[in-house]
């Protein structure tokens, strides 16, 4: 596989777990939202305890790296398939920029609980949003749109602005809905 396919699928990931340990962070204090890491780690721990135990050994750590692994480079084989239009191995700028809109889409419809077409602070309260909330809001209406969303460009740990053009794109977007 391409040298760049795989540098960028390798920086989506660590953006993703790093946005996850973010979120850990940022919801440590909040009850809620350590109810939720904690059922997520116990679930873990189920699934990969193999010896039940209580805790992960050597070995079933590595096996669980290795599970990780095997998912990843079959998602990574999934999006070059999916998003690579003109099927030259590589993904570009064009490509990556509707990866990225397919998945903040696909992110809003699974956080949006109300079904409102905006994300509150409440809705992405123990998610790695939750930190970014008011930067990414860059109306300053409290909510967050699909727009606002795919506007964020993906960083290693979390998310940023695309700039002033793009905030200016999402405002003119967010006035002709109005």
């Amino acid at each position: 596989m391409n040298r760049i396919v795989r540098i960028a699928f390798s920086v989506v990931s660590l953006a993703g777990m790093s946005s996850f340990a973010l979120a850990h962070e940022a919801g440590a204090a909040d009850p809620a939202c350590a109810d939720k890491h904690a059922a997520f780690h116990q679930k873990k721990l189920e699934r990969f305890d193999l010896d039940k135990d209580g805790k992960l050994s050597d070995a079933e750590r590595e096996q669980m790296h290795a599970q990780r692994k095997e998912r990843h480079e079959a998602r990574r084989a999934e999006m070059v398939a999916r998003f690579d239009a003109n099927k030259n191995g590589v993904i570009d700028e064009g490509e990556r920029a509707a990866m990225h809109a397919e998945r903040m889409t696909r992110l809003m419809t699974k956080l949006d609980v109300n079904a409102d077409g905006q994300l509150s602070a409440e809705e992405v309260r123990c998610t790695p949003l939750a930190g970014q909330f008011t930067t990414l809001d860059v109306d300053r209406s409290g909510t967050l749109s699909t727009a606002e969303l795919q506007a964020a460009k993906p960083m290693r740990h979390g998310f940023r602005h695309h700039g002033d053009e793009a905030l200016r794109r999402v405002l003119k977007r967010r006035s002709a809905t109005v």
